[in-house]
């Protein structure tokens, strides 16, 4: 009754939003399904992120569909016969098959609307049905293969617990184990946070405006990692971003110039040009440019159409434009701080 309660007062306060959310409900996936659905044989063979054998499987690994940092489906050759052994040895438990079965149906679902082989599509899925379903459709495949694990990490605890002093099981659940570390050289998960000493010190004040829409570079999601995002946090939200790391790009917003910031890719001509950069800029009214120390170099051609020079200050370089979205003529300015 309290939960009952809980719920329906939160959905109360909460309806506005929930209210706006359900009129605005995309008709379809806001990312592609297929591209998030997991091999069949990343079951058995490790991703490059893996410690033993990644490098060595890479051929065969990298078709694979789901990107290696969602990839979490490979169980390995000594835990899958784990899953057998347990499958055989507590056949008369009941609680055995509704364990495997759960694992079952998460691996089925994470495998997506199609099965892919070595990247190669072939036939439907059951997680097909689920595309047109609102909300759940946007679901992830791959998201799936953590439910997986919660199952497999219980069959492997109650298979331990069934002969808890035998040396064999406990050296095969330590094989399993090393056969699936990762190899953290391959990711960087512990890159540094670096923040410039521009916005770090508060010398942003002096050059942008609160509220203003400011194009970062590093971009988004890309090989800053979202540094504009961890930036904008840093100055308590002063200013609004012409980007984001969401986790995918709206329609409207796809383009050549949005692929190229987001892979750090300026001069590759055919994908970017001067114009469509300059619409970039008039369609998100961005009021000033910010590059960080290490992009000038990519980037200064490009910028050069902004027609104002920049100002180095703080660990970046800084381009106010002459108003939202508009470059200055061809007489280049200095930018002034606001």
């Amino acid at each position: 009754g309290l939960i009952a309660a809980a719920y329906g007062l939160t959905g109360l306060a909460m309806s506005p939003f929930l209210l706006h959310a359900l009129g605005t409900v995309p008709s379809e996936p806001i990312r592609s399904l297929e591209k998030a659905s997991i091999d069949l044989l990343a079951f058995v063979l490790p991703g490059y992120t893996t410690l033993i054998g990644g490098d060595e499987f890479r051929p065969f690994t990298d078709p694979f569909t789901a990107p290696p940092a969602g990839n979490g489906a490979y169980l390995g050759i000594p835990l899958i016969l784990i899953l057998v052994h347990f499958a055989v040895s507590q056949r008369h438990r009941p609680a055995t098959w509704r364990l495997l079965a759960f694992a079952g149906v998460a691996a089925v679902a994470s495998l997506g609307p199609v099965l892919h082989v070595r990247g190669r599509p072939s036939v439907d899925l059951p997680w097909r049905l689920v595309e047109p379903i609102p909300f759940i459709h946007n679901a992830l495949p791959d998201r799936f293969t953590l439910y997986m694990w919660l199952a497999v990490g219980l069959i492997v605890a109650l298979w331990l617990a069934a002969r808890s002093r035998s040396v064999v099981r406990w050296g095969a659940v330590t094989l399993a184990a090393v056969m699936i570390l990762p190899d953290l050289s391959s990711l960087p998960y512990h890159q540094e946070a670096f923040v410039p000493p521009f916005f770090a010190e508060g010398t942003y004040r002096r050059f942008i405006r609160a509220g203003e829409i400011v194009l970062i570079i590093p971009y988004g999601r890309g090989p800053g990692l979202s540094a504009d995002m961890m930036w904008q946090a840093e100055t308590e939200m002063y200013f609004r971003l012409a980007s984001g790391n969401t986790g995918f790009v709206p329609s409207v917003h796809q383009g050549p110039t949005t692929r190229c910031l987001r892979k750090n890719r300026p001069r590759r001509i055919k994908r970017i040009s001067p114009e469509g950069f300059i619409g970039f800029l008039r369609t998100h009214q961005i009021g000033s440019v910010v590059v960080a120390e290490g992009y000038e170099d990519r980037w200064d051609p490009l910028l050069s159409i902004l027609g104002v020079d920049g100002v180095e200050v703080g660990g970046v370089t800084f381009y106010r434009l002459p108003s939202p979205g508009v470059v200055a003529p061809r007489e280049r300015e200095s930018p002034e701080p606001p």
